[in-house]
């Protein structure tokens, strides 16, 4: 007999009042759940795992829309 599975859990992403949980993709507000798209979901957790750091428009588009991005085009 084996032991039962142990689910690992992340800490949640905490700032303020929001607060996120990675593993569940859910998001709360003041204690309030809030729904996002999976874009905002995914951009909000980008943003919270780089705190203090400035992220660059190509950096953000190539994480959350996972595309190679030239920044010298206008489109």
């Amino acid at each position: 007999m084996g032991t039962p599975a142990t689910r690992t859990t992340a800490p949640r992403l905490t700032v303020a009042d929001l607060e996120v949980d990675p593993l569940a993709h859910r998001v709360w507000r003041a204690g309030r759940e809030i729904t996002l798209t999976n874009k905002e979901y995914a951009l909000l957790e980008y943003l919270l795992r780089n705190p203090d750091r400035v992220l660059t428009r190509t950096a953000i588009i190539e994480h959350v829309w996972d595309i190679h991005y030239d920044g010298m085009t206008n489109i």
